[in-house]
């Protein structure tokens, strides 16, 4: 059966174990390197030996990709080999971040993820004059939220070390934000790979929109699938909830997958159907944390 059919076990976080050896011609290895195609080039292990055993705890659920170099003794490093298998999806959220962790002027640097499920992700806060923590809070005068791009700043954002999200199964991402201008684009989360995005959940200022899109490859100049509100000139500062919906359908067949946009619970238009597979998995740092409050 292939691995993309195979029904996934484990979890997020949950460590499975894979058996390393070289083939009957290659009798000069001498240690492997390997990494979950999931997560970036940092995160890339290594082991002496011709036989190996590996525990690797994937940080996401959905189609994971091992991919695996062997050593010579002349120090070369062989073609990778790549091993595709299913993580099983987990109970809840997989990454949670209130952006009520510090107030105006504190210094705090960091967005906790709180979910339980997998790996954390903590958000870091960059750009000083263009993000910060705001009195704003959703909850009343007790609360906070995170505040980006005023002013005097438009860089201003919070970002994951790695990726949050495996776009390449079915997701759901969403997030309370408060829009004070209307007069550009203000992207609310979003997941970058090596050159395109994973998703992109934003307000358009030439559509006057939300918008939750995808493109069809990791690449430059991408192919970009979108799904738009109803309704043009969302209200300024108000607290709106966006959400943003990947349906594979649970299967392997890429020509049925939709997206959809969600604002304040109602879904907008019908699902737009994806016109095929995003390419590989987004394997830069994601920024689940630019949105300003959730």
């Amino acid at each position: 059966m292939p691995a993309d059919q195979c029904v996934g076990m484990g979890g997020p976080g949950v460590s499975g174990t894979f058996s390393l050896k070289p083939n009957a011609v290659d009798t000069d290895i001498t240690g492997y390197r390997w990494r979950l195609l999931t997560t970036t080039a940092a995160n890339t292990k290594q082991s002496a030996g011709a036989r190996v055993t590996l525990n690797v705890a994937p940080p996401l659920s959905g189609t994971q990709v091992l991919s695996v170099e062997a050593k010579d003794v002349r120090n070369r490093w062989g073609t990778p080999a790549e091993y595709t298998f299913a993580v099983a999806p987990a109970a809840g959220p997989v990454g949670r971040w209130h952006f009520a962790d510090g107030a105006p002027g504190s210094g705090v640097t960091k967005a906790v993820d709180s979910a339980t499920e997998g790996t954390r992700h903590d958000a870091t806060l960059y750009d000083e004059a263009g993000t910060g923590w705001s009195t704003f809070g959703r909850r009343g005068d007790a609360d906070f939220s995170l505040w980006l791009n005023d002013s005097s700043a438009t860089s201003g954002y919070a970002a994951t070390s790695t990726a949050a999200v495996n776009t390449q199964d079915s997701f759901t991402v969403s997030t309370w934000a408060y829009l004070t201008d209307s007069t550009e684009n203000r992207v609310v989360l979003t997941e970058p790979g090596e050159d395109g995005s994973g998703f992109t959940l934003y307000y358009s200022s030439t559509y006057k929109k939300w918008i939750f899109n995808r493109t069809d490859k990791d690449r430059n100049d991408p192919t970009y699938i979108r799904s738009f509100a109803n309704a043009q000139n969302p209200p300024l500062k108000v607290w709106t909830h966006l959400a943003g919906v990947f349906d594979t359908k649970g299967d392997t067949d890429k020509s049925n997958d939709t997206i959809q946009l969600f604002v304040n619970g109602r879904p907008q238009g019908d699902p737009v159907v994806h016109i095929g597979p995003t390419g590989a998995v987004p394997r830069g740092g994601g920024r689940p944390g630019t949105a300003p409050g959730q």
